[in-house]
């Protein structure tokens, strides 16, 4: 049986309708459905409507800006949660730059503050974690 893509996953996962939605504004379908592997470290609906409504729809109106967030979300290469206690470095580098960290904190993985919620969902061009918040910079350097 071929595995669904990231982007294909996303369309038939639940709770991830509003990270689909930003990832299509942003133009970074083809990238999800063409390319990897990636890490994606995707926010739960409850997360994005978290976010201030005002930032939210400067990021929305700005897709530069936008896919600029959606890619502190993505990691080159794959990573499952069971390789994160036998990490010698628990930082990672997203394709945005940054650096995140992660680790085991009890029976869960973090990923900077964002608490892994449900993990490893395989896909043909990486693996898709599902987090309980939104991976950002302080909104006021996405905003500047």
């Amino acid at each position: 049986m071929d595995m669904a893509s990231i982007l294909e996953t996303l369309e038939t996962e639940e709770n991830v309708s509003e990270f689909l939605s930003l990832v299509r504004i942003a133009g970074l379908e083809d990238m999800l459905r063409n390319r990897g592997p990636f890490t994606v470290f995707v926010p739960g609906d409850e997360a994005v409507r978290s976010l201030p409504a005002e930032a939210l729809q400067a990021l929305k109106e700005t897709p530069e800006r936008l896919a600029d967030m959606l890619r502190w979300h993505v990691v080159v290469g794959e990573l499952f949660a069971s390789e994160v206690p036998s990490m010698r470095n628990p930082t990672i580098k997203t394709m945005q730059g940054a650096e995140l960290d992660i680790s085991r904190i009890g029976e869960d993985i973090v990923v900077n503050d964002a608490r892994i919620a449900r993990a490893d969902i395989e896909c043909d061009n990486g693996v898709v974690h599902i987090i309980e918040s939104v991976l950002m910079p302080q909104m006021a350097e996405v905003l500047a």
